[in-house]
């Protein structure tokens, strides 16, 4: 638990159920349409429970409600991506730590039979480098705003 009371894994898991809302509507267009596989990528409404909570205030209609099975997926990847970051320094070659580091785990697979291997594929490849993007964001907002205190400093001793 963090100063505030609030337990980090549940609050990391609401993240990821949120970002399996993006995720899932991300890859509706690779179910080619197929009934099967939009029921294993999400959930309706009426199937909500309280994780979801955050997705339906947030979403605007834009988000879909990703099913549990999508959810399992996008947080063995989490766990990946989350050991991997701690372990490392950000780098370019990031991405490929990342994919050595992640656990995969075959029943972890979304979509029907015949779309399975293409949309886990899709929604490894969609979760992982939006999460670089915003490592790599808070990353840069981290060094601009520590270069800025630095600027602030130097101006301050100056004077």
């Amino acid at each position: 638990m963090d100063e505030h009371g609030y337990n980090l894994g549940n609050r990391r898991d609401k993240v990821v159920n949120l970002l399996s809302g993006l995720t899932a509507r991300r890859m509706t267009a690779l179910a080619q349409g197929c009934q099967d596989c939009l029921y294993l990528l999400t959930k309706t409404a009426d199937q909500a429970t309280e994780e979801d909570r955050l997705t339906l205030l947030r979403s605007k209609g834009g988000y879909l409600l990703g099913s549990p099975q999508l959810n399992e997926l996008l947080l063995a990847l989490e766990e990946g991506i989350m050991r991997c970051v701690a372990a490392e320094d950000i780098h370019s070659n990031l991405i490929f730590s990342i994919m050595d580091n992640i656990t995969w785990e075959p029943e972890k697979k979304v979509g029907c039979l015949q779309h399975e291997t293409d949309i886990t594929k899709g929604v490894i490849k969609f979760y992982v480098i939006m999460r670089l993007h915003f490592i790599a964001n808070n990353k840069n907002k981290d060094i601009l705003s520590r270069k800025k205190a630095k600027s602030l400093k130097k101006k301050a001793h100056c004077q």
